[in-house]
């Protein structure tokens, strides 16, 4: 069993999927290996982080199922799901737990299909909003310039925010988009292929009887005597 650990910048970088290249918005793809365990490490830095937001879904491979388990830097695990195809978690933290999360998916009860897993990971502070929004936007000089009022800091950051939240409702319909459509072109490749192999095993069959029948027919046949003298026989 081979496990290895690797940073969420560096799939970004090597493009194993698609991701995002911001500790508090991840979202990727990864494809793990029958017998295989993939494990991610999680950066969490900033002090102002409160909740973690984990969702996932198995969109392809064998029944559609997965080991997957988040660890504390400290070794705690706070997510241990055994065979399962979809879930979502909001996990509180506290300044304490900051350091290197560990997101490990073990295909290692799979002998045979490889899975692959649509992740989305957020970070957010304590009212379920994302830090770097606000920061951009409360350290942008030339704002206080412009902004006339309160209201319209409070609206622009509020709409970001919105956005962040359909692009996560996105991701999840991209992720089961993308596995129902696996689950179509399997279908299709397994009818094709068993259509196929019955069609062969019909024509044999009328090769067979074809044969059968023109040698009980054909007087100078070895095959049709032997099937003649066991007809006498019995």
């Amino acid at each position: 069993m081979k496990i290895r650990a690797i940073s969420i910048l560096l799939l970004a970088f090597l493009n194993l999927s698609h991701s995002l290249l911001s500790e508090e918005e991840v979202t990727l793809t990864i494809k793990v290996d029958a017998g295989k365990i993939e494990c991610l490490f999680l950066p969490v830095r900033k002090p102002s982080y409160r909740t973690i937001e984990l969702n996932y879904i198995v969109a392809k491979g064998g029944q559609t199922d997965i080991d997957l388990n988040l660890k504390k830097p400290n070794g705690q695990f706070i997510v241990d799901d055994k065979r399962s195809r979809t879930s979502s978690h909001r996990l509180d933290i506290t300044p304490e737990e900051l350091g290197d999360y560990i997101l490990c998916m073990d295909n290692s009860f799979s002998l045979v299909s490889a899975k692959t897993i649509a992740i989305s990971f957020y970070l957010l502070d304590g009212s379920g909003n994302y830090i770097s929004d606000l920061e951009k936007i409360n350290s942008n000089p030339a704002m206080e310039v412009l902004i006339a009022t309160q209201v319209f800091e409070t609206t622009t950051t509020q709409i970001k925010l919105n956005l962040n939240r359909i692009e996560n409702e996105l991701n999840q319909i991209r992720s089961i988009t993308y596995k129902d459509r696996s689950r179509v072109e399997d279908t299709f490749e397994s009818i094709n292929f068993w259509g196929i192999i019955n069609t062969i095993y019909i024509l044999l069959i009328c090769v067979v009887q074809v044969t059968l029948v023109r040698s009980l027919l054909t007087d100078n046949s070895s095959v049709g005597k032997l099937l003649r003298k066991g007809f006498k026989s019995d």
